[in-house]
């Protein structure tokens, strides 16, 4: 299977002159960029202009946790799946022969990949919806687990983590971006993010940890919770992650409980108010999914739940939680609220040229949904996003100054992302900001822009499952946002491995995180259409 998309990729661009590429002289460079508000991430520049303006601090530990996921189509055969330098395959995490047991969670399952990847020894449990698992062959399923969850139509075990135990009793926690399908982790951009090997402490058990709390918040959600799964996440020290700032945030379904999930709890865990000082703030989502309007019964006045829920709850300009649609701001009173307040949405989101240009083509066009065309009432929801210029895309390799670039981050080149991301920064600029020193906050998710993921008024109940983890920057930590592709592709990266860094409460941290695409992203043209499956089905 993964075979034959290799064959139709090589097929497509076998007369593709690759050498070429990103190769344009200094003046067509300079046009494009002119064309564009491009901001250099790390020109001379701005690093002299950030080391100007900085106070002397402590001396701060890198931490670097997350990685983009290898694929062949993109690094070769062979490239980054020892893993490394910021790029790593799952067939590492997978394939490790120190494992003694894995547990499974995702929305897709392509058994025969899967075990292939997963040494014989490892016993695996598998958590899933009901008929999401494309089960194994023969007798190959004997060491598998299944822990099988119905869900309502409409709704979706959309939650993607791996929780690995080791023979020595070490644990790590993986969040990829993909499904466990050949295809999907090798198509679209993936990424991943996860712990070093924790150790095993039968103190860690009376100690607190937020991480660790969250976690096992989010597994007793489950109509059936796992308790040998519970008590061994009991004795594993989770303070390297605690150390980072980072807690484990989570959506699920039904009224089990009154646990805040979905939004009410990421709302909760930030608990910001209006920013001071005259700042902007710049509140970043991309998605590979955006749902329809929270009123999406009624044509007018569309209410889109990032720009007219997230954004004015999470800066802190609504009392509390709207209790219904019609509590949330309407369509001109948004647009109002932002100019006034300064608050900026970006929506990134795929266009169609995107897919035509891109290496693979439409071969990855299959994991992005955003049927805004159906409908009266999401025709006018996408037209008032577009019309008020919260939708942007990836910039392209040759919008970004520099010289010659390596292969693998042409053949990335606008290639769409299955990730999801969620995160503010704030900068005294309108329209732009520095990424690697304005993070204030930084979700990294399963969930996509939609009201099933999320919840939306007057429940605020979701309708999935969906797992993610926030970083918050504080005192103690430092938040920096790079593009993958500078760190996994740069002669000259920055990155070390995290397995080299026991993190402790109280040291001064900065987290590198990364996305699979530069920051600020380029806003749509007015030619650009965001992608609708619906609209060219024939094409996929």
């Amino acid at each position: 299977m993964g075979q034959s998309a290799r064959e139709a990729v090589r097929a497509r661009w076998a007369r593709v002159g690759y050498t070429s590429l990103g190769t344009a002289d200094k003046s067509s460079v300079q046009t494009k960029s002119e064309a564009v508000e491009v901001v250099v991430l790390d020109s001379e520049e701005e690093a002299s202009t950030a080391e100007d303006t900085g106070t002397e601090e402590a001396e701060r530990h890198n931490l670097w946790p997350m990685w983009l996921v290898h694929s062949a189509l993109y690094d070769g055969e062979t490239a980054g799946t020892a893993g490394g330098n910021g790029i790593c395959g799952l067939e590492v995490v997978l394939g490790d022969t120190d494992l003694e047991r894995v547990y499974l969670f995702s929305f897709q399952y392509e058994m025969n990949w899967l075990l292939d990847l997963i040494p014989e020894h490892v016993q695996v449990v598998v958590t899933a919806q009901k008929g999401t698992v494309q089960e194994a062959d023969g007798g190959r399923a004997a060491r598998v687990r299944y822990r099988m969850v119905w869900m309502p139509p409409f709704s979706s075990h959309h939650s993607k983590m791996v929780i690995a135990f080791y023979q020595d009793q070490r644990c790590r926690v993986v969040l990829p971006s993909a499904n466990f399908t050949a295809l999907e982790t090798s198509l679209p951009q993936q990424m991943m993010w996860m712990t070093p090997q924790l150790a095993h402490s039968r103190a860690a058990e009376q100690q607190p940890s937020r991480f660790r709390s969250g976690l096992q918040d989010y597994l007793q959600m489950y109509p059936e919770p796992d308790r040998e799964l519970l008590q061994r996440l009991r004795k594993i020290d989770f303070a390297p992650v605690d150390a980072t700032g980072a807690a484990f945030v989570y959506s699920a379904p039904g009224a089990r409980t009154r646990a805040k999930t979905g939004l009410a709890q990421l709302a909760a865990q930030l608990d910001e108010g209006p920013a001071a000082g005259g700042r902007h703030s710049h509140y970043f989502c991309q998605s590979s999914s955006i749902g329809g309007p929270l009123n999406s019964r009624s044509a007018e006045n569309p209410r889109n739940l990032f720009v007219h829920l997230m954004v004015p709850l999470l800066s802190g300009h609504t009392q509390g939680l709207p209790k219904s649609v019609k509590d949330c701001l309407g369509e001109k009173e948004a647009y109002a609220l932002l100019q006034r307040e300064r608050l900026h949405p970006y929506i990134l989101y795929p266009t169609v040229e995107d897919f035509n240009e891109c290496f693979t083509g439409w071969l990855a066009s299959g994991w992005f949904h955003f049927h805004h065309s159906r409908t009266a009432a999401t025709r006018n929801h996408y037209s008032s996003l577009r019309d008020n210029g919260c939708f942007v895309k990836q910039r392209e390799y040759e919008l970004r100054p520099g010289g010659r670039t390596a292969l693998p981050i042409i053949r990335r080149d606008r290639v769409p992302c299955h990730t999801k991301f969620y995160i503010k920064f704030a900068s005294a600029s309108a329209t732009s900001w520095n990424s690697l020193t304005d993070c204030e906050w930084f979700l990294f998710t399963s969930a996509n822009l939609s009201t099933h993921a999320w919840g939306a008024p007057p429940s605020y109940q979701p309708k999935n499952y969906e797992c993610g983890v926030l970083y918050t920057k504080s005192e103690n930590v430092a938040l920096r946002v790079h593009c993958a592709k500078d760190v996994v592709y740069a002669s000259d990266s920055a990155w070390s491995d995290p397995e080299y860094f026991d993190a402790r409460e109280g040291e001064h941290i900065t987290v590198n995180l990364m996305t699979p695409f530069w920051l600020p992203a380029e806003n749509y043209g007015p030619t650009d259409v965001a992608f609708c499956a619906s609209d060219k089905p024939d094409d996929m």
